[in-house]
């Protein structure tokens, strides 16, 4: 399987494909959703169900801070963890694909969660304000950057049968 010997990654688990960048509001902003979010992914990884596969963040200013972050949680988890500077577009868009086979989710704050997870109608978890405005598809869950809820929000991207139906039939407002 060229995708797991590329990455030397099994995706025989759940598997979260997360990508985070900084936000506007400021260093403070990029600390406060970063630990919240580094709690999140300990909590996910501490379940031997679970993968997550990690790319790093754009240069914007504060980026710094989320790749420290996930350095140390790669040193820790470096069994069902794996941080990527970037996948690249074929091998990125293989893993969305591959969720129509296999239990995977898109989550953090990127714009490929909101314009390029429908084509591959993968569920998709939209966190904080980065994509307000934004046309959101049907397979995208948009909350808030707290601990509760995205741990409820992946439990039920991942088990809910009506929202995987949902992501099956989303439309692709980008076209």
């Amino acid at each position: 399987f060229e995708l797991e010997n590329y990455l030397n990654f099994k995706f025989n688990k759940y598997t979260i494909l997360f990508t985070y960048h900084p936000v506007y509001g400021g260093l403070k902003q990029i600390k406060t959703e970063c630990k919240i979010l580094i709690k999140v992914l300990s909590k996910i990884l501490s379940n031997k169900e679970y993968n997550i596969i990690a790319t790093y963040p754009n240069n914007d200013y504060g980026s710094e801070i989320i790749i420290e972050n996930l350095i140390g949680l790669s040193k820790k988890y470096n069994k069902n963890f794996k941080l990527v500077k970037s996948l690249g577009n074929y091998y990125f868009h293989s893993i969305l694909n591959l969720s129509k086979q296999r239990k995977i989710l898109l989550m953090g704050n990127s714009s490929s969660g909101i314009k390029e997870s429908v084509a591959f109608k993968c569920p998709t978890i939209n966190i904080g304000s980065r994509q307000n405005g934004r046309l959101k598809p049907n397979n995208v869950l948009n909350i808030e950057c707290n601990y509760k809820e995205i741990i409820k929000k992946i439990k039920y991207d991942f088990n809910n049968k009506k929202f995987i139906d949902k992501c099956k039939l989303s439309k692709n407002p980008y076209f």
